[in-house]
């Protein structure tokens, strides 16, 4: 065994970041919802904004520009697939854009199976030798074959190959499926601990191939503070993209709903005066979003 490091005498550069404040380099990453919100079109948006170099919505672009997207898609059809990617690419004006690897594109008799050690070595060595900088893997089901969801102890084979990624300095996006129960994503709980976000969408309409309208929210954020990655409200249609802030309540019924319970833990994390955030906690306790026990706060 190596012998042990003095942290604070190791040089350490700082990850730049690749998209807003939330997301930077060699970060694992989780985008869920359940069927039918929007999963692909958020993910190949995302994909196409880090490839040109561009933010997304009221995300700012990353410090490094344009990036080398590799997106791997192992469920829409090849036609659907090809058909979204203009629409998506006419939408976001052109620009550079992701490359694909898709699964009826492969030679014949292939298929992915990410969970087989020697496709996962073969992924990686293509990843490194193209120089991918970002991965983006639709979705984990489909590409993952013949694993226990529920077994945690099934992720650690897949847990141990996505550090390598990170050791190399590439970020992976995973797209999910919601459990449909709700409330989170679809499996194991333990495949949250490696990531660095989360981020689920949630809609009351179902995407189609003319669009989509759905929220974003995140419910793990390891690289900023909850305020600069709030709640976005997300309209796609042939005329391009819109977005806007969720506002300050659905931050704080998110903040309340991962257990922090008390005015004066979320006007910390937020910078937002105290008298502010009860005012925000009276009214999600008046709209039935939260409740009130004692002087702190509690998920329904």
């Amino acid at each position: 065994m190596a012998k042990g490091h003095d942290l604070a005498s190791l040089p350490i550069e700082p990850r730049p970041t690749q998209m807003g404040s939330w997301m930077k380099r060699a970060d694992l990453g989780m985008i869920y919802a359940a069927r039918g919100v929007g999963k692909t079109w958020m993910s190949m948006m995302l994909a196409h904004a880090l490839a040109d170099g561009d933010g997304l919505g009221e995300w700012a672009a990353g410090e490094k520009g344009s990036l080398s997207v590799l997106y791997v898609d192992g469920e829409m059809n090849l036609e659907d697939s090809v058909e979204r990617e203009k629409t998506i690419r006419q939408m976001m004006g052109g620009g550079a854009s992701p490359v694909f690897l898709h699964h009826e594109a492969l030679p014949d008799g292939h298929c992915f199976n990410l969970a087989d050690p020697e496709q996962q070595e073969s992924l990686l060595k293509l990843v490194k030798d193209s120089g991918v900088e970002v991965l983006i893997l639709d979705n984990l089901s489909t590409l993952c074959r013949g694993v226990d969801e529920n077994d945690n102890n099934a992720w650690e084979q897949m847990s141990h190959w996505l550090r390598q990624f990170r050791r190399a300095g590439v970020t992976v996006i995973l797209i999910h499926h919601e459990g449909r129960g709700g409330g989170g994503a679809r499996g194991a709980s333990k495949r949250e601990d490696d990531m660095h976000w989360v981020m689920r969408l949630t809609a009351s309409t179902i995407a189609d191939e003319n669009g989509a309208e759905f929220t974003s929210t995140f419910t793990k954020c390891r690289n900023c503070k909850t305020y600069l990655a709030p709640a976005l409200k997300w309209r796609i249609n042939s005329d391009g993209v819109e977005c806007e802030k969720g506002g300050d309540l659905d931050t704080l019924v998110r903040l309340v709903n991962e257990g922090y319970t008390t005015c004066a833990e979320i006007s910390e994390l937020t910078d937002w005066s105290k008298s502010h955030t009860s005012k925000l906690a009276k009214r999600a306790v008046d709209n039935g979003q939260i409740e009130k026990v004692g002087r702190t706060y509690k998920p329904l």
